[in-house]
């Protein structure tokens, strides 16, 4: 972060500030909406303000998708080509990451309905003996469920975080993941990415829980800590009568606090798991041969010898 600040902190500022400013055009609505439904008079202006702040919502959470998934990919760009000492413009970035987006998008989509999967399955019978009429048991019988099915999500959570960076840094070339780019490959796909993941996490699930825990635990606390602290400044503010809890002002400068959260604590998340998904490849395929190749150095008491099957270099 420290020598690409351009491409990881202006990226992520970039990113975050047009999202954000989408954001609160939607959060607008969404507070014109709901004041509609309290002054509704009838069922059909109760209707139609429900329908307006649904969609609203759901726009709202649509751009932060787009946003996340969209930085994600460029991060990645950038981290990986950190690793061999190599800078990256937020230009080519972009231009990199943007044909993949709709991969991305798909990959995302499809790793977060598999980790519902198992919640929706294991709670299904508390959910249809409640819709039976026996409210009280359906719901135990359903909490009992989700209870059961989260170390089934947590494995499934682990088997699969490794499969952005394969999508986004792997060509693949006759079926055989890893080719070297402009040798014939072509991008990774979404089942490919999601292979490649359970095969590199396979035997290091402990390592990679415990390192994907940390993560978590440290940009929670450093997000908690700058959320607090900006809404502190919300909170004087108001308390001066300089801003309304509802205002657009008030929306902004909420917004402006999620700006600053996103720049610290996305090229941080990104960069622990291009990290991560290269120190599997090397200690699985011999990566550090090729990278080493790809950078002109020499890895002493290493060769070419070492390494993993053919055709398993780097993009």
């Amino acid at each position: 972060m420290r020598k690409n600040p351009a491409a990881t902190l202006g990226l992520s500022a970039a990113v975050a500030a047009v999202s954000g400013c989408l954001q609160v055009g939607a959060e607008w609505l969404l507070l014109r909406d709901a004041a509609r439904i309290e002054d509704a008079t009838d069922v059909s202006q109760l209707l139609r303000g429900l329908a307006d702040s649904l969609t609203g919502l759901a726009l709202v959470m649509i751009i932060g998708y787009l946003a996340t998934t969209l930085l994600t990919g460029m991060l990645t760009v950038v981290v990986s080509r950190a690793v061999l000492g190599q800078r990256v413009s937020a230009g080519a970035a972009w231009r990199t990451a943007l044909p993949q987006l709709p991969r991305l998008l798909g990959l995302t989509l499809l790793v977060a309905l598999t980790l519902s999967l198992p919640f929706a399955v294991l709670a299904l019978p508390g959910v249809l003996v409640a819709a039976a009429g026996a409210e009280e048991a359906g719901i135990g019988l359903a909490a009992l469920g989700a209870l059961l099915a989260l170390p089934v999500a947590a494995w499934l959570w682990v088997r699969l975080a490794l499969a952005t960076p394969a999508l986004m840094l792997e060509t693949s070339s006759s079926g055989s993941s890893g080719a070297a780019a402009g040798a014939g490959g072509r991008r990774t796909g979404v089942r490919e990415a999601l292979r490649r993941s359970w095969t590199l996490v396979d035997g290091a699930w402990w390592r990679t829980f415990g390192i994907l825990l940390l993560t978590g635990i440290l940009t929670a606390v450093l997000a908690g800590v700058l959320t607090a602290l900006w809404a502190l400044v919300g909170s004087a503010l108001e308390a001066a009568d300089v801003l309304e809890p509802t205002s657009l002002p008030r929306l902004l400068l909420d917004a402006l606090g999620g700006v600053l959260v996103t720049t610290i604590t996305a090229p941080f998340t990104a960069a622990v798991m291009v990290l991560f998904y290269v120190d599997r490849r090397i200690r699985r395929e011999g990566l550090d041969i090729e990278l080493a190749r790809a950078a002109g150095v020499t890895i002493p008491g290493r060769s070419d010898a070492v390494g993993g099957p053919a055709g398993s270099g780097p993009s």
